[in-house]
């Protein structure tokens, strides 16, 4: 848990930067200009989307980077490492496009940043941390709730990460017990 905790704050901040660049496009009038010129507002997105996963990757890989010195097992065993690849990139995919509406509702890029910030924080330390505490009470009607939580958090971006690190964690924990008893 503390693990994917750690992942998912430093990978906050990293999607609430990309809105920026574009608060600040937005404000001096450039994509404004460029529209005006002859683009096509859907290659002015896709353009900032391709930039943007450009700049995620950096992060992303020096996220496998750290997990591979540090001999996680339980990211980086040959099973879990395309796993924890893919669950990264699918993290920033889908959470790129989610940051660009936010920049119509700033002026700032300071206050959006950290506006932000505290937001995907806040949800992603929030749900996961429910959902992990709820599955730990043996109770039947949390059980059922923690089920319902589990599918309407699936909204977010930022618990499927988390829960996303936290079940391979757990997996490894549990193959790693059954191989100490043989299994």
């Amino acid at each position: 848990m503390l693990v994917a905790i750690l992942v998912m704050f430093a990978l906050s901040f990293v999607p609430a930067s990309f809105v920026l660049f574009l608060i600040e496009e937005r404000v001096s009038n450039a994509k404004h200009l460029q529209i005006v010129s002859g683009m096509k507002p859907w290659v002015y997105w896709l353009g900032n989307f391709a930039w943007d996963m450009c700049n995620y990757l950096i992060p992303a890989v020096l996220v496998v980077l750290i997990f591979l010195y540090f001999q996680q097992k339980s990211y980086v065993s040959l099973a879990n490492l395309p796993t924890l690849i893919l669950l990264l990139l699918l993290y920033g995919w889908s959470m790129t496009p989610l940051m660009y509406p936010a920049s119509y509702l700033f002026s700032v890029p300071s206050t959006a940043y950290v506006t932000l910030t505290g937001i995907n924080l806040l949800i992603s330390i929030v749900t996961s941390t429910t959902t992990f505490t709820l599955d730990a009470i043996p109770n039947k009607r949390l059980k059922k709730i923690n089920s319902v939580l589990k599918v309407v958090f699936l909204v977010f971006p930022q618990y499927c990460l988390g829960e996303g690190l936290i079940i391979m964690s757990m997996s490894q924990d549990t193959a790693d017990t059954f191989e100490r008893f043989g299994e």
